[in-house]
């Protein structure tokens, strides 16, 4: 089912807010997924790759592993704070 703008419009705020919880509820659960299936994979001592622009080609070490965020280890010592969602390990 495709909806045209002209269809939200014609909803009411009620419905609007019903389906922005609807579908940012859904988002939440695959992204709660997808770090639990990260962090099934990785442990403290891992090599991963942190996908960022400002990391590209540095094999990191994880030190840390929380909830939502993991702490990793550079080559050169240097400590970042890094979002599980971006860590993929290397193999």
């Amino acid at each position: 089912m495709k909806l045209k703008m002209s269809d939200y419009t014609a909803m009411s705020t009620e419905d609007l807010r019903a389906m922005n919880n609807m579908i940012v509820g859904i988002l939440r659960s695959r992204q709660n997924e997808k770090i639990e299936d990260i962090k099934d994979q990785i442990k403290v001592g891992s090599k991963v790759i942190v996908n960022h622009a400002r990391t590209q080609g540095i094999i990191f070490t994880i030190t840390e592993i929380r909830r939502k965020r993991a702490t990793v280890k550079g080559q050169y010592g240097n400590s970042l704070n890094v979002p599980i969602a971006l860590v993929t390990l290397v193999k």
